[in-house]
């Protein structure tokens, strides 16, 4: 496969508006390709878009152009400023495909996500028209921001995501992806370790839930994850969060995990 490193798709945003483009193999110049916008985790304010490569190499072995955006953090902004930018990443995502393969526009495109990339991959594919996505896939994401924002990882971080002293119930509504469900909602994924401390998975039991109740097509894989983080990286631990730290780019996600996201984007293709 080939990367394209640090490709201006908000330019305003400086390094946070770059991302990498991951083409597959087999890439031809005309040929129907599946496309998938791929969004880095970190708790809103942490990591960068290489953290988030394992997830697109797998993406692109199964053939699929990947795009991996770096987003605005909320050091730089509070939300919605970093929705707005995976937003941004989508619409340059079908654009960069239109042009690597002429005659094909892509779309409906697949969006995923890890941890805080979950949230914003919900929040993407929810806040686009339904004819636009084909499935959303979210691995750890927060579904509910007020029940998130109470555990004990991020207790007082409301104030530094939504950028002001009073938070009210309208703020997290309208930022959590459970509120955002509605019938013509496109398919939902979610993967969810059960060991997971960081974001509980009633957050993806929740979501699934409230889906099947308005009839969508979804499905959630529970794992027993190897730590009591998100559970998904063979032989890591806490101290790969920091970005500082081993190279996340080089992690290699567990057998359960793979096998379970193969099959669906092989039952997508």
């Amino acid at each position: 496969m080939k990367i394209l490193k640090d490709i201006i798709y908000a330019p305003e945003n400086g390094k946070r508006g770059r991302g990498d483009l991951f083409i597959p193999a087999d890439y031809a110049p005309v040929r129907k390709v599946s496309a998938a916008l791929v969004i880095h985790g970190g708790g809103w304010d942490a990591m960068e878009k290489s953290s988030i490569h394992p997830l697109s190499r797998l993406f692109a072995k199964e053939g699929m152009v990947c795009f991996c955006p770096n987003y605005r953090l909320l050091q730089h902004a509070a939300w919605p400023a970093g929705g707005k930018d995976c937003l941004k990443a989508a619409d340059f995502l079908e654009k960069a495909v239109a042009v690597l393969f002429p005659g094909f526009a892509a779309g409906p495109l697949i969006i995923a996500g890890m941890s805080a990339g979950g949230h914003l991959a919900l929040t993407t594919g929810l806040s686009l028209s339904p004819e636009k996505v084909k499935c959303i896939i979210s691995i750890a994401g927060p579904s509910d921001l007020k029940k998130q924002f109470g555990t004990k990882y991020f207790k007082m971080k409301a104030k530094h995501f939504f950028g002001k002293a009073h938070v009210t119930e309208y703020d997290y509504r309208h930022a959590s992806p459970i509120s955002m469900l509605k019938k013509t909602s496109p398919p939902l994924f979610c993967l969810h370790s059960v060991n997971d401390e960081l974001v509980p998975p009633v957050h993806s039991y929740m979501l699934v839930k409230k889906a099947r109740k308005l009839g969508l097509k979804v499905e959630d894989f529970l794992f027993n994850g190897n730590d009591c983080y998100h559970g998904i990286w063979e032989n890591w631990t806490a101290n790969g969060f920091n970005e500082k730290g081993p190279d996340l780019s080089q992690r290699k996600i567990i057998e359960p995990v793979r096998i379970r996201l193969r099959q669906i984007l092989a039952s997508l293709n």
